[in-house]
């Protein structure tokens, strides 16, 4: 099965476009990705795109049904009637638009998934943008256009670094949701993932339980890691920056809840 980067102008021939098409044929990982430009928006095949994601077409249609009318776009022959694109379904079909791609590549567990957005941050849209094809540009880049290339590769390494401290399995759920959100704004320049509702709540170093109690901050720790204090609701990891370097690190914080739990432990009461 076939799938083409559609891409060209009404006012070429047919066996002119199909000439075109099959020189500007662009593969990601073996699998050809259709795209196209219709008024000034780059528009995705999202099946294609999740066949890169290693996504299944159910796992992409529940995707779609989620997103706003800024990230897909159902089009319809009416709409694509003024260029030279194939026939879509009678009852039009959806198509991703680079934020909707960018919040599908959040769903793929895919180890590369990271390499699908350098592709298309580096190399898909700035071509498009630029060319209205894939055909990078023959004359010298201006200062502007490198000025931009840097800028969008500079967005694809923080989201990347967004992305790699989500994967950190001391944070808690909340902590990694709100790092996703980051690298989904960081890569599309708007808000696409909605920051998960924070509730603030009091926390407490070991130090500080251990002064509640008149012990130490180890034998908090100690007492904290036999009783399995260390868990949801008693409290969570944390970034912060380390006592002993200039680098941060994770550090468990407690909530009001464990009080009670030491109390019992120690039979000890805190007002």
């Amino acid at each position: 099965m076939k799938y083409y980067i559609i891409i060209g102008s009404s006012s070429q021939s047919e066996n002119e476009s199909e000439e075109f098409y099959m020189k500007e044929l662009m593969i990601f990982e073996g699998h050809e990705v259709e795209v196209l430009e219709l008024k000034g928006q780059v528009l995705f095949n999202p099946y294609h795109v999740g066949m890169c994601l290693d996504l299944s077409e159910s796992a992409v249609k529940m995707a779609i049904s989620k997103m706003n009318s800024k990230q897909a776009i159902k089009l319809t022959n009416f709409k694509v009637k003024d260029i030279d694109f194939r026939r879509l379904h009678n009852t039009g079909e959806n198509f991703l638009t680079e934020s909707g791609v960018y919040k599908l590549v959040f769903k793929s567990r895919k180890p590369n998934a990271e390499k699908f957005t350098d592709w298309i941050a580096d190399e898909v849209l700035p071509a498009i943008r630029k060319t209205g094809s894939y055909e990078m540009p023959k004359k010298k880049q201006s200062s502007e256009d490198r000025t931009e290339i840097m800028m969008m590769n500079a967005r694809s390494r923080m989201a990347q670094t967004y992305m790699k401290l989500a994967q950190v399995d001391t944070l808690s759920s909340t902590y990694k949701n709100v790092l996703v959100s980051k690298a989904s704004e960081v890569l599309a320049g708007e808000p696409i993932i909605p920051l998960p509702a924070i509730e603030q709540k009091k926390a407490y170093s070991a130090k500080d339980i251990g002064i509640m109690f008149g012990i130490s901050a180890n034998k908090v720790g100690r007492i904290a890691n036999q009783h399995r204090l260390k868990t949801a609701p008693f409290g969570e990891y944390r970034r912060d920056k380390s006592q002993h370097s200039a680098h941060e690190c994770d550090t468990w914080v407690y909530f009001d809840t464990v009080i009670p739990e030491f109390e019992r432990i120690l039979g000890i009461e805190v007002a």
